[in-house]
């Protein structure tokens, strides 16, 4: 029997260790369309969303600045990378990634977008310091080109990745339990924290709480919240650090004026469904539509 030879990536800048790939945090780069002769890595691999957003917007808006990339906007192509130090550990964080990759796959049909993502092992390719070439596994997610469209969506697949790679696999059934995985690993992370047992984790402080009760909501009611195209969506001008995230968003505090209120508006509405949702515990496969406000 044949053995799948796994997809090669040529490195960013022609080395598989340039930025993080191996390193302990996960670590995530964008990737070139693919051509007949190679996959190539477009982007250094970055352990924050936030330079991610950089390239995403000096691309769009070609900038000329040293973030533009040679970038494919109509698939999302997300090279992911984080260290392990035997077989068994890469068979964990597989399971971890692949856990994520599902959940992601619930929020896409939710938003009916027809298409799902799909994530392959991939061996990432370059020269070491001796000249020889070396590989390193990685893995590589390709789905729709909404993700690309806000950053505060990139920043919600990421965010996903990273709690996942840290702290899955993600355990559920549908979008019920889905929350319910992450509401009782957030009240475990707080217990820690009190018992002085847990180290600091802004994903768990911060940006996961702020976040995850809106997931649904973004998917469900994405063509009403998200009307802006790519050049509006990034903005050539000013920081898109502290206001292209997903925080930012479910703060409605991205700095796009008709976002925040499109933001604000629809989760006037949903949030009472949810509530009422949560309150009566009944729909364990969360089926929104009976309920769901007509936006």
């Amino acid at each position: 029997m044949s053995v799948k030879k796994l997809l090669r990536i040529d490195g960013y800048n022609n080395s598989p260790y340039s930025g993080n790939l191996g390193g302990s945090m996960i670590s995530f780069a964008l990737v070139s369309k693919p051509t007949p002769e190679t996959r190539r890595q477009a982007t250094p691999l970055y352990t924050c969303r936030d330079f991610i957003n950089d390239t995403l917007r000096a691309t769009v808006h070609k900038a000329g600045s040293s973030y533009q990339a040679s970038l494919d906007f109509n698939k999302l192509r997300l090279l992911i990378s984080k260290g392990y130090k035997d077989r068994k550990q890469r068979y964990a964080l597989k399971e971890k990634l692949f856990s994520a990759k599902r959940l992601i796959n619930l929020y896409e049909e939710i938003a009916e977008w027809g298409a799902t993502s799909t994530i392959s092992t991939v061996r990432v390719k370059g020269k070491g310091q001796n000249g020889k070439e070396k590989l390193r596994t990685a893995w590589l997610l390709t789905g729709p080109v909404q993700w690309l469209n806000y950053s505060q969506l990139t920043s919600m697949i990421t965010l996903i990745f990273r709690v996942a790679a840290n702290y899955g696999p993600i355990e559920f059934r549908d979008i019920v339990t889905a929350e319910e995985w992450f509401e009782d690993l957030l009240r475990k992370y707080g217990e820690d924290r009190q018992s002085g047992i847990t180290h600091m984790d802004s994903d768990l402080s911060s940006y996961l709480p702020k976040s995850y009760k809106m997931f649904y909501m973004l998917m469900k009611y994405y063509n009403e919240i998200f009307t802006d195209s790519m050049k509006e969506a990034y903005p050539k001008e000013g920081n898109v650090h502290s206001s292209g995230g997903i925080y930012s968003l479910c703060s409605f505090n991205t700095g796009n004026s008709g976002l925040d209120t499109r933001m604000q508006e629809t989760w006037k509405k949903y949030e009472k469904v949810r509530q009422e949702r949560v309150r009566k515990n009944t729909d364990s496969k969360y089926e929104m539509e009976q309920g769901a406000p007509s936006l």
